[in-house]
């Protein structure tokens, strides 16, 4: 069994422009799987138009048939980080939302930021799954039910797995620890070198240092529950013209607010 088996060999319809293709889960949706890339190793996106047109013609296909349409692509239709819209958002991003709102369609599942980032327009929600090699490695469960979805994010159970197969490797044995504080090494060790040029007392350094990093890890993980925001304002403050800075900058806005959280949403 390959990836293939669970889709692209069981397509509907695929499009002779690009690698898209619908598949039809035979309970009343379609699954809409965009190749939203424009060549090997280029990080923009867009939908052509000759895939465009494909993509109106299976939307109408969709509708016809009385099914609701769920729409995948690897960037992302909406805005989740003002700082990386360039090549991280689709190119004609507003162009497709629109199109897939027009018929139907509520939900869109993306990838590429590796966030666990969750916006919404009037018409739309736009979620980015975390990336599943970036810890806490979630996955998405949508349940789908005649009235509307279900999304929830859920973080993998290396630990179990581990167990599961008799593993003797104490770090997938106690990975909630190893695999946070990989993650974190790496985050504090950017964050030194980002914040160094603008914090001279090595004290100050290694208190931003700290937040940042534990920042970044909680934004990834789209769960700013555990995160202490007290001299959140004071770090931007004193980091201020720092890319690093400018950057967590977004990050503390959603630890703020709460409103692009992983929590279940659904729609109805």
């Amino acid at each position: 069994m390959t990836a293939a088996d669970f889709g692209y060999t069981g397509a509907v319809s695929y499009d002779p422009e690009s690698l898209s293709y619908v598949y039809d889960t035979g309970k009343g949706a379609r699954i809409f799987m965009l190749d939203t890339n424009i060549t090997y190793g280029v990080t923009l996106g867009k939908i052509n138009s000759k895939t465009f047109a494909w993509l109106e013609e299976q939307l109408a296909a969709c509708a016809e048939a009385g099914d609701s349409p769920i729409v995948a692509g690897h960037h992302s239709l909406l805005s989740h980080n003002p700082r990386f819209d360039f090549s991280y958002k689709l190119g004609n991003g507003d162009e497709v939302a629109d199109l897939i709102t027009e018929y139907g369609a509520s939900l869109y599942l993306c990838g590429h930021l590796h966030t666990q980032h969750i916006v919404q327009s009037e018409k739309l929600t736009d979620i980015v799954t975390g990336g599943f090699c970036v810890y806490p490695h979630r996955y998405g469960v949508i349940n789908y039910k005649n009235d509307g979805w279900e999304y929830e994010a859920k973080a993998a159970d290396i630990e179990g797995y581990a167990e599961s197969i008799g593993s003797t490797d104490e770090n997938l044995l106690d990975y909630s620890e190893y695999g946070y504080n990989f993650f974190y090494d790496n985050a504090y060790i950017q964050a030194v070198g980002g914040l160094s040029e603008f914090v001279s007392d090595p004290e100050l350094l290694e208190k931003y240092a700290v937040f940042s990093a534990k920042l970044n890890v909680a934004y990834f993980g789209g769960d700013f529950s555990e995160l202490d925001l007290s001299f959140a304002d004071e770090f931007l403050k004193d980091c201020e013209g720092s890319g690093w800075a400018n950057y967590l900058s977004f990050a503390l806005a959603d630890a703020k607010d709460h409103t692009h959280a992983l929590w279940p949403i659904e729609t109805e």
